[in-house]
């Protein structure tokens, strides 16, 4: 535990970053990472609450990093998500099919995470303590996942419909269909505008949708029936 390391740079002649290496180094913000590092161990950055970017030397042959995030060269294994890093929502990229151990551990900023269709595995405690997450958008079959991936975190999973292997539940969160989480926030719009009727509440996903299309054409529509933004006047 560095508690005065704020950044480091590691040198090319480090082949290694062992587990839990840089363990609640909480004011670390940032670390490059030399094109000498064949391995990373599991939860190397753990407890960086204030780490908001990774960096990887260009000539380094077993990783790189996206805006900050770490990932193998192939980009298929998310390593490391910084747990600092700002942005509430986060899509994982296509080429990727696995989700490393502890990969988001501690991300207290991320509300949703979108994933990529590719992903077939989720590692131990992936998701442990991300407070602030309360959906999770899987745009595949149903993954191989840890019981313990969502550790002192309460997000909600959405599927899509089609999608093969799910069961009511992922690792002890409960599954809906992705157009139940848009209806939900339709309803939500719907209520901000006082319609709180047991109709409105208990609609389905067509209803929902056609009551906030009326409620949005109202709101933007000027006197002479052209939509518009209430705020600004423009058309």
């Amino acid at each position: 535990k560095c508690t005065s390391l704020t950044s480091i740079t590691i040198p090319n002649s480090v082949t290694s970053i062992g587990e839990g290496a840089f363990r609640n180094c909480n004011n670390l913000t940032s670390i490059t990472i030399g094109n000498g590092v064949t391995y990373i161990g599991v939860y190397a950055f753990y407890g960086c609450t204030n780490l908001t970017t990774i960096k990887v030397g260009a000539e380094n042959v077993n990783y790189t990093d996206v805006e900050g995030v770490l990932f193998n060269k192939k980009k298929t294994l998310l390593h490391t998500y910084p747990a600092g890093k700002a942005g509430a929502n986060y899509v994982i990229p296509n080429s990727v099919t696995r989700i490393w151990h502890f990969s988001f551990n501690g991300c207290s900023s991320l509300k949703s995470i979108t994933i990529s269709n590719g992903v077939t595995g989720i590692g131990e405690k992936a998701f442990w303590n991300c407070t602030s997450l309360t959906a999770l958008t899987f745009l595949g079959d149903a993954p191989k996942i840890s019981n313990d991936a969502f550790n002192e975190s309460s997000p909600t999973i959405y599927r899509e419909a089609d999608a093969k292997s799910w069961g009511e539940t992922l690792a002890g969160r409960p599954v809906k269909l992705i157009t139940e989480s848009l209806r939900e926030f339709l309803l939500s719009l719907i209520q901000q505008e006082g319609f709180t009727d047991t109709w409105a509440v208990n609609s389905d996903f067509s209803e929902a949708l056609q009551t906030a299309s009326w409620i949005w054409i109202q709101r933007y529509r000027n006197q002479d029936g052209l939509l518009s933004d209430a705020g600004s006047g423009a058309v």
